[in-house]
């Protein structure tokens, strides 16, 4: 397991970025959710460029990561309103393929090493992620679409973040035991 000692610490750039993405979807402060959130961006590309050699999948997890973030930033600044949710949209789909694309990559390498209890987590990761983002994409842009229903309104908005914190969190968990089991 030596030899994927960059892999570990790419996983754990990758780790501290997820727990810093979370907390800036979770903040009301649109201020420092924003600092939190281009943090996290930053240093999710930093960790996905350091496991980027490891394997075919981790590159392909980087390229989409790099225009989710593209995507994200031009939104945020160029456009407003319905363009940026649907811009938020896409890039949380980008970001369930991302997931996908990491998980299965290292899944790939505790395999090699020899950590199948990892293995056997990392497929109901990515799906119970994916399962999530859907939800919250669905629960996210029909919130909105309820303005006169305030409760509603609210309902749905806790039921996103709830799916969104659940995704992320066993995301986050999968990360720390592979990069503990990868050094």
């Amino acid at each position: 397991m030596g030899a994927y000692h960059s892999v570990a610490n790419g996983l754990r750039f990758i780790f501290v970025a997820n727990i810093l993405l979370l907390a800036g979807r979770v903040l009301t402060s649109p201020f420092f959710a924003s600092i939190l959130l281009l943090a996290g961006i930053a240093l999710e590309l930093v960790g996905l460029v350091m496991v980027n050699g490891a394997a075919r999948m981790y590159r392909a997890a980087l390229i989409v990561a790099a225009v989710s973030a593209a995507l994200s930033l031009l939104a945020a600044l160029l456009a407003g309103g319905d363009v940026l949710l649907a811009a938020d949209a896409v890039c949380q789909g980008l970001d369930a393929v991302k997931v996908w694309l990491v998980c299965s990559a290292t899944a790939g390498l505790l395999l090699a090493g020899g950590s199948e209890a990892l293995v056997r987590r990392a497929r109901p990761t990515w799906i119970v992620f994916a399962v999530c983002t859907a939800a919250a994409i669905l629960l996210g842009v029909l919130g909105p679409l309820l303005p006169g229903l305030a409760a509603v309104y609210v309902i749905f908005s806790l039921l996103y973040l709830a799916a969104l914190v659940l995704g992320r969190a066993m995301y986050i968990l999968f990360l720390a035991g592979a990069a503990g089991a990868l050094k």
